[in-house]
């Protein structure tokens, strides 16, 4: 299959690496399949697409390239909602916000995407009993630790 986007090109992609997002993400309830795009260029950043609206695109990382011990907290019923088992692995990205002055890129700890490896089903969460920030900058040289 093929999609059209507006920053990346026309992009390849098979049927099993769509990612179903059930309750869409925050603030677009309607997007609910999107596919994950990587690329040595873009390491270790990805980019997450709508196939629905293809000029819809987030820049996306793990969390624990950030922070090596990130956690991730997801209620018992965002798990059984999204059919996520125990045995599952999940991957966890967050979504990156860009400044024109790259020192100012952040990202957001706060609600990261949660994606069943296996389902390829996902969703976003806040993590409520976490104090992991909405603005974390991204390049510094230190960790910062959850306020």
């Amino acid at each position: 299959m093929q999609i059209k986007t507006l920053f990346l090109g026309t992009l390849e992609f098979n049927e099993e690496s769509v990612i179903f997002f059930p309750q869409g993400m925050f603030g677009l309830p309607n997007l609910k399949k999107f596919i994950l795009c990587e690329g040595d260029d873009l390491a270790p950043f990805r980019y997450l697409v709508s196939l629905e609206t293809p000029e819809i695109a987030f820049l996306v990382i793990s969390p624990l390239e950030i922070i090596p011990d990130y956690e991730v907290s997801i209620h018992e019923e965002a798990r059984q909602s999204l059919l996520f088992e125990e045995k599952h692995r999940l991957i966890y990205w967050v979504i990156v916000t860009p400044s024109p002055e790259v020192e100012k890129t952040t990202v957001n700890l706060l609600a990261p995407l949660v994606i069943d490896a296996e389902s390829m089903r996902g969703c976003q969460v806040i993590q409520e009993q976490n104090s992991y920030p909405v603005k974390y900058i991204l390049f510094q040289d230190e960790v910062q630790p959850p306020s």
